[in-house]
């Protein structure tokens, strides 16, 4: 029982890695179960690696100063129209 649910939990750690299920099959065959505890066990913080960094969707903008205190934004993909 306990090594079915070590197995259950391989796989699914696996998959997460981004294993298909042909690849994650061959590995398991290898796997001991002191092997499958290794695989679940957590990292350390220090060795945990840091998050990606967000990306977002850049966009440029034009401030014009209409009158002072009065500030019109103009997005640069509106084309040459807006300019």
């Amino acid at each position: 029982m306990r090594e079915h649910r070590l197995q259950i939990l391989s796989i699914q750690k696996l998959r997460e890695q981004g294993l298909k299920l042909p690849e994650i099959k061959r590995k398991l065959a290898t796997m001991s179960p002191a092997d499958m505890e290794a695989l679940l066990a957590p990292l350390p913080p220090a060795f945990r690696p840091p998050p990606p960094e967000p990306t977002y969707a850049a966009e440029r903008w034009e401030r014009v100063v209409l009158v002072p205190g009065l500030e019109l934004l103009v997005s640069s993909a509106g084309g040459p129209i807006l300019r």
